[in-house]
């Protein structure tokens, strides 16, 4: 529930999203507005079982997107006391969804659409969003895989 307070991950939930067996994949956001750690920050989205256990923690996909040693070098040269560069998830659709493919129409086409739903099914995806990108999550495993689009 929204500004549920989890003490032991040092976090409160700001969105979540029911799965079949009772889990719940949660948004969260620091409490008291920092964050314990950049680490806990930029990996913000987590499945929790009926006990608020921890199935997983995303895991982030965007080696062609973001160089995260470059990122957290220029956040060390602009405050040289920080951890580095904070990137955490923003925004976790409600939701899920399907990628499906379009008939190929030629240039300048979408060549797919998302489809959404209510309800998990296998392969449906969730979308979240950091402020610069977008990303597929697969609400089994917590693999969070970057689009490509970016949002700013």
């Amino acid at each position: 529930m929204k500004g549920e307070v989890l003490q032991d991950l040092q976090i409160q939930i700001y969105r979540e999203v029911s799965m079949p067996n009772g889990d719940r994949i949660v948004q969260a956001e620091p409490i008291l507005d920092h964050w314990a750690s950049m680490d806990l920050a930029n990996h913000n989205i987590f499945r929790l079982d009926a006990l608020n256990r921890v199935v997983w923690r995303v895991k982030r996909v965007e080696d062609q997107y973001v160089n995260w040693e470059v990122r957290h070098q220029h956040a060390r040269e602009k405050d040289p006391g920080c951890e580095g560069y904070f990137d955490p998830f923003y925004n976790m659709s409600t939701r899920y969804f399907e990628r499906r493919l379009l008939p190929d129409k030629g240039p300048f086409h979408p060549t797919e659409e998302l489809v959404w739903f209510d309800d998990y099914a296998p392969g449906r995806l969730l979308s979240i969003i950091t402020h610069w990108w977008a990303y597929d999550l697969d609400p089994v495993t917590g693999v969070a895989v970057c689009t490509g689009e970016q949002v700013k």
